[in-house]
């Protein structure tokens, strides 16, 4: 979408019928129309669920306003990126540049993925993304944490809590590896064991210790507190 919309910003100061052609195309994939077949730019047809994710406002107000400019997330970075690409590409081959983007329109597929379960999901993830950043413990836990303060309907509220203990984390807590968070579930589990009276030198891992009974020490409410 990211690529797209920076496409859009080109071909909109172009005047030849292929680039205005192009433009309309991706018009229908970023925006919803009005009952007269205007697109509203404020109306996108993508918007993002990732719980906590910091930078998701960044990511709507790029694909709204089309700028990045004075943002610093990594989908900032992606836009910027993007940008330069299809500048670069501008310059060495204006005669092309609308059947650039057809292209890519033309022979990409968006391909939904439905897992009967979130270990199912898990594996899933870890085959596509084998090149790519590895989920942290913490990640797992936040879905967990996610689904059961959904189900509550509190999802906004462990949103807010979730950003200020990560930024609690961070700002405390130094690892030498892994996450701030990371580490703060690996300090309470030890916490936990203590109270189950676990002596055992043996630690088991983390994500195993955690997801015992289907992640039942989740479940009561008053661990962030």
């Amino acid at each position: 979408m990211l690529l797209l919309r920076a496409f859009y910003n080109k071909l909109s100061h172009m005047k030849d019928q292929n680039s205005q052609a192009m433009k309309q195309d991706i018009e229908k994939c970023l925006w919803r129309a009005n009952n007269f077949g205007a697109y509203q730019k404020d109306d996108l047809k993508i918007a993002s669920e990732v719980a906590t994710d910091n930078d998701k406002e960044e990511f709507i107000a790029i694909l709204r306003d089309g700028n990045a400019d004075n943002m610093k997330s990594r989908y900032a970075k992606n836009f910027k990126y993007f940008e330069g690409q299809i500048v670069d590409f501008l310059n060495n081959y204006p005669s092309y540049f609308a059947y650039l983007p057809a292209r890519i329109l033309n022979n990409c597929v968006l391909l939904p993925i439905e897992a009967e379960s979130q270990d199912a999901a898990l594996r899933i993830f870890s085959t596509l993304n084998d090149r790519g950043k590895p989920l942290s413990d913490a990640d797992i836990f936040k879905a967990q944490f996610y689904k059961f303060y959904k189900e509550q309907g509190k999802k906004d509220e462990f949103i807010e809590q979730w950003k200020a203990l990560d930024t609690i984390a961070s700002d405390v807590i130094k690892p030498l590896s892994g996450t701030p968070l990371d580490e703060l579930f690996t300090r309470y589990m030890y916490y936990e064991r203590a109270k189950l009276g676990i002596k055992s030198s043996t630690t088991e891992a983390l994500r195993k210790f955690y997801e015992r009974d289907s992640y039942a020490i989740f479940r009561p409410n008053g661990h962030f507190e």
